[in-house]
């Protein structure tokens, strides 16, 4: 369960980016008693309720939760013809600066596999994953760790990995990935990570100067359940975000602030080999559902 305040954090992120770009588009012209400004505002506010309140409903054969959400916004929002038809909002995207809804499938492009291409890197431009990297390009953005849950096959990994890839291309990211398991433990991610940072100064570590780092953490919740009831890389992890550093694993152990980092990372429901998550540490994320 995660709590209100951090729901309500996530659709703080969302809004702030939507009127980052209005605000981008119109300069200095003033536009707040506009009636055309006035609806994307209200428009923008609607897709960030979906994708911040509603984020988390999970849609499996059989169950229209996400239908009835949908169906309670329209109502709640009362927008008459404004609002999109023929689909749910989850459907949808929104550009403010041309105060217009579009359909997520509108910016898929065609599938292009250069040779020696692995089949398991492929990934096909559809609706779901053109939304996807969208939502997690304004988190890392707006500097928000972002965080993927859906059961398997539902291109998690696939996404976030091409994202990086295209990251990496900007020459201003580093991307390091870790994948978890039931055998992973703090010291693996201490040093996964510590591995491709820079000392900076004398207690400040991170990624080359000018660089921001995009760790990417696959199958966050695998790790083994000790007998205190604590999944230990997952701990570790809570610390580094919770206190923006970690301790120097050395003979002193000094506290070392990390700078310029962000998680990504990727989780299955619970159940079988996945345990469920610490909500204080899943509240440190975004959460979206796929």
């Amino acid at each position: 369960d995660r709590p209100v305040i951090s729901v309500v954090k996530q659709f703080t992120i969302l809004m702030q980016s939507f009127l980052e770009a209005l605000d981008d588009s119109t300069g200095d012209v003033e536009m707040s008693q506009d009636d055309g400004y006035v609806r994307a505002i209200e428009s923008a506010f609607i897709f960030c309720l979906v994708w911040s309140f509603g984020a988390t409903i999970v849609e499996t054969s059989g169950n229209s939760d996400r239908a009835r959400f949908d169906d309670f916004v329209r109502r709640l929002a009362d927008f008459g013809d404004v609002l999109p038809e023929g689909a749910t909002l989850y459907d949808y995207g929104f550009d403010i600066t041309r105060n217009t809804w579009y359909e997520w499938k509108s910016l898929t492009t065609p599938l292009e596999v250069p040779p020696n291409t692995p089949f398991s890197s492929l990934l096909v431009s559809t609706a779901h994953t053109v939304r996807t990297n969208w939502l997690i390009d304004v988190m890392c953005s707006c500097d928000a760790h972002t965080l993927l849950t859906g059961d398997s096959g539902t291109s998690k990994t696939v996404v976030v990995k091409n994202y990086l890839q295209k990251r990496l291309q900007d020459g201003k990211t580093n991307t390091v990935t870790m994948n978890f398991s039931s055998r992973t433990t703090a010291n693996d991610v201490h040093s996964s990570i510590m591995d491709v940072l820079d000392k900076r100064t004398k207690d400040t570590v991170g990624p080359p100067v000018g660089k921001r780092l995009l760790c990417f953490v696959d199958d966050l919740n695998m790790p083994a359940v000790d007998k205190y009831g604590t999944q230990q890389p997952i701990a570790l992890l809570k610390l580094m975000i919770g206190r923006g550093g970690t301790y120097d694993r050395g003979r002193d152990l000094n506290w070392l602030q990390m700078k310029d980092i962000q998680y990504i990372a990727a989780m299955g429901h619970p159940g079988g080999a996945r345990s469920a998550v610490d909500p204080r540490f899943v509240s440190m994320f975004q959460v979206f559902e796929m």
